[in-house]
């Protein structure tokens, strides 16, 4: 009699133990909840563009004061924005993030860029988030068309 007393004392705390998994075990956790913040950006790499068959090589580095902004969208659950250095959406799964690519076209002085920045995936590792990218595009003066390309490491520390 006292063990069916006793298994009868335990079964509320179980139900409820199996209540409590039941409900903590379906909450989602959003995975942009991480990312969201600003961050100082360390963008540093070259481009080059080839006029004539010769190559000329810039290099690339962000102001000490570049910073890039992440907020969640309100319309997807895995997309945030990213502004500021860069100016885009992105989607977050887990700690990876991959920005959408950007395209820019302007003129001066006869001359119009067009240029594409595309991001590979990045990650979060505790409040540094890494990415490189690459630059892809065109100068075209009277009538010529001459490449640009390079590559770019960033490196985003959250404040």
């Amino acid at each position: 009699m006292m063990k069916k007393i006793s298994k009868i004392k335990s079964l509320p705390i179980a139900l409820f133990a199996f209540a409590l998994f039941a409900m903590t075990s379906c909450t989602k956790i959003d995975d942009r909840d991480q990312f969201v913040g600003t961050y100082r950006i360390n963008a540093t790499g070259s481009y080059s563009m080839v006029i004539n068959g010769q190559t000329y090589t810039e290099p690339i580095s962000s102001a000490n004061n570049a910073t890039l902004t992440v907020t969640k969208s309100s319309s997807s659950e895995n997309t945030v924005f990213v502004s500021g250095y860069y100016n885009a959406e992105a989607d977050v799964v887990g700690n990876t993030i991959t920005i959408d690519s950007e395209t820019d076209t302007q003129t001066q002085d006869g001359t119009t860029i067009t240029l594409t920045v595309s991001h590979n995936r990045g990650t979060l590792s505790g409040n540094t988030l890494s990415f490189t990218s690459n630059i892809t595009g065109n100068a075209y003066y009277q009538g010529y068309s001459y490449p640009i390309y390079g590559n770019i490491s960033n490196v985003a520390y959250k404040q």
